[in-house]
């Protein structure tokens, strides 16, 4: 656990650890990969369009509700598939403390289920990116490009930059949406 102080968002208790011993505010982080993310995307010519706009998304875990979740980047390809990227920082991962509150990682999880819900109904390409692969978003953004672009028409592209982080997300995440907790906040 490392302490970090942003001049802008303040005191943050995290791990997010970058270039050695260079420590980052996950909020400053966060806004550096949405500029990051859209500057890339409009390089790429297999996308048609992109924006950053909300998604309606049901949230099964939490009575239903209908959630409003905005990923960092939507589009559509010029072979009319659509896609999301998403950005994920350290609260994705796991409750962090920021100033005097500690993050709801309970509601992070849901919101995750929910938008791959939506992803999985409506068959859309996603790429997920870890805040520890900061560095190498325009890799990541091209892999996943390409794939989408390879991919035949029904097939979905799912890609994570950090296999080993989604996958102890999961198991993390199942705990968290265990039938007799889903109901308890």
């Amino acid at each position: 656990m490392s302490v970090v102080d942003c001049r802008i968002h303040g005191h943050f208790s995290t791990c997010v650890v970058a270039n050695g011993e260079t420590f980052y505010c996950p909020v400053c982080r966060m806004q550096g990969a949405q500029k990051e993310i859209l500057r890339v995307c409009d390089l790429v010519m297999d996308i048609d369009c992109h924006w950053r706009d909300e998604i309606r998304c049901v949230d099964i875990f939490n009575y239903n509700t209908v959630r409003y979740l905005i990923p960092e980047r939507c589009g559509q390809l010029t072979n009319g598939r659509k896609f999301m990227i998403e950005f994920d920082g350290p609260d994705r991962f796991g409750p962090m403390q920021y100033m005097d509150r500690v993050t709801n990682f309970e509601d992070q999880v849901h919101k995750d289920y929910a938008k791959m819900a939506f992803i999985h109904e409506h068959g859309w390409h996603v790429l997920r990116i870890s805040f520890n692969e900061f560095t190498t978003i325009e890799h990541w953004v091209h892999t996943f490009f390409t794939r989408c672009m390879e991919q035949e028409n029904e097939k979905q592209v799912i890609l994570c930059s950090n296999e080993v982080m989604y996958d102890t997300l999961q198991e993390t995440s199942e705990y968290f949406l265990r039938e007799d907790r889903k109901w308890t906040f």
